[in-house]
């Protein structure tokens, strides 16, 4: 049920990361049916039966003494630990309240895409020309630190939310990368406007 508001969302986040409360939840009811199932059977059938052990006390090890002596401090201690426990949970929501809540964070990438269409119909070598002239103009402007045209279909996908379009003589994609993360806003419209 964790998952369920980012299935129930009405935004781009349900849309997006929905499917992932279906597969968490398909996930843990196989788990639980296995675990129910197929888990109690391995262990009858590899683990060591207790009778073979003899009198030997199985926790008595290194790790169960530390951990005993750990736990005797404790409840020795037990208002002391409580008391710190408590600051501990306040302290953590003290913490959660300096968290940002933002489920998709901001793309920190220093650069935009460009789209350029031109009439259906059109051949690639004008749709060639257009982008040419286009890089042109981004090539004048210092914010501009490199400029990579895609003409006839889009780029590979070489990042998550990108999506290729398929092949069309009329569409030509740009990718426009910037010095700061700061140029890429003012400089986004200022390349629309030379696309009109």
């Amino acid at each position: 049920m964790a998952f369920y508001p980012i299935y129930a969302s009405q935004y781009d986040t349900g849309e997006y990361a929905g499917p992932l409360f279906t597969v968490v939840g398909i996930s843990l009811i196989i788990s639980w049916l296995l675990s129910q199932t197929l888990t109690p059977l391995m262990c009858v059938m590899f683990l060591p039966d207790p009778k073979d052990e003899g009198d030997k006390d199985p926790y008595d090890t290194a790790m169960f003494r530390a951990f005993g002596g750990i736990l005797d401090r404790c409840i020795g201690n037990r208002r002391l630990f409580m008391s710190f426990m408590v600051v501990l949970l306040g302290v953590s929501i003290w913490g959660f309240g300096k968290v940002e809540q933002l489920y998709f964070p901001d793309a920190n990438r220093t650069q935009f895409m460009v789209d350029y269409w031109l009439e259906e119909g059109a051949r690639i070598e004008q749709t060639t020309a257009g982008v040419a002239e286009i890089e042109r103009e981004l090539a004048t402007y210092e914010e501009v630190a490199l400029v990579n045209s895609f003409v006839g279909a889009g780029p590979p996908r070489f990042y998550l939310p990108v999506n290729p379009e398929s092949n069309y003589p009329s569409y030509a994609q740009m990718i426009v990368n910037t010095h700061t993360l700061d140029q890429v806003n003012p400089l986004q419209g200022t390349a629309t406007a030379v696309q009109r």
